[in-house]
């Protein structure tokens, strides 16, 4: 007996058995350098072209028919991202490999997500999602709370986050590329509310309407800086702790109910530093303080 079928197969989708292939080279192509070389291997058959995208960024001499290796140039002043890609094909089976490449100097993306508002949190994570030619190691700050975990890697835990409607800002740097001396940079804000925002956070409808907050003077400071605590309560002693801007803390004083406590600064350096109102781990409010020499 004899089985026959009519079913027609493409060999361009259904039976394309071209494995994975990687494109190798670096991750960064310098402005005025003479060009950085990337090449790839093919399992079986060849490369029958290679292109650059966008346009403009940079180009690449003409490779001869079913080169392996391709020299990429930055295109003068150009800066910014490129796709390399090259195609590869057998006659039968093909496949493309891409690299992605940062012409003139690296970049870095923290947390690919946008900034969509959300519950305040004690706690959060920032990681480097995407990074081309950046290397470590990284540099964080942030605008609230602490650093207490990451510093220095492509991941940092944020703590001691206040309670209250607020924007968080993000930023990591690393060591600069390319001869530079400037740091290659990255930025993120995430906006958080509370009960007195967004409705659908409850666990912080029952919060205090009077929790203590702060006034500085002076402002900026140069020797000390006086804290006074408004609506302070012998009863729940808070700590004003001072942190500079890579959060490390730098100066603390507990109030116990005084209307004022006094922070010595005259052997901090010159910058913007945060002052937190902390009743246990809880940030009840955050102050900013310039000192100045």
């Amino acid at each position: 007996m004899q089985l026959q079928s009519n079913a027609t197969v493409s060999c361009s989708t259904e039976c394309n058995l071209y494995p994975p292939v990687s494109i190798t080279g670096s991750d960064i192509i310098c402005t005025g350098s003479t060009g950085t070389t990337f090449s790839v291997a093919p399992p079986f058959g060849g490369v029958t072209g290679w292109t650059v995208s966008p346009a403009g960024r940079a180009t690449f001499t003409t490779p001869t028919a079913g080169a392996t290796s391709v020299t990429l140039v930055p295109a003068s002043g150009a800066s910014g991202i490129v796709t390399l890609t090259a195609s590869l094909s057998n006659g039968c089976f093909s496949t493309t490999a891409s690299r992605t490449v940062a012409v003139g100097e690296g970049s870095m993306l923290i947390n690919d997500s946008k900034n969509t508002p959300t519950c305040a949190v004690p706690d959060a994570t920032f990681a480097i999602t995407t990074s081309y030619g950046a290397p470590s190691p990284y540099t964080w700050q942030v605008s609230a709370g602490t650093i207490s975990s990451g510093q220095g890697t492509g991941q940092i835990t944020v703590s001691n986050l206040p309670f209250q409607q607020y924007r968080l800002d993000v930023s990591v740097a690393s060591p600069a590329t390319c001869g530079g001396s400037t740091p290659i940079e990255g930025f993120y804000s995430q906006d958080y509310y509370t009960r007195n925002g967004l409705e659908n956070c409850p666990q912080y409808l029952s919060r205090n309407a009077a929790a203590p907050t702060a006034t500085l003077y002076p402002n900026p400071a140069k020797e000390t800086v006086d804290v006074h605590v408004e609506n302070a309560d012998a009863a729940h002693p808070v700590t004003v702790r001072l942190f500079d801007g890579y959060g490390r803390a730098r100066a603390e004083q507990t109030s116990t109910g005084a209307a004022s406590v006094r922070l010595t600064t005259d052997k901090l350096p010159a910058g913007l530093y945060f002052v937190h109102i902390l009743r246990g781990r809880e940030v009840l409010s955050r102050q900013q303080l310039r000192i100045e020499k």
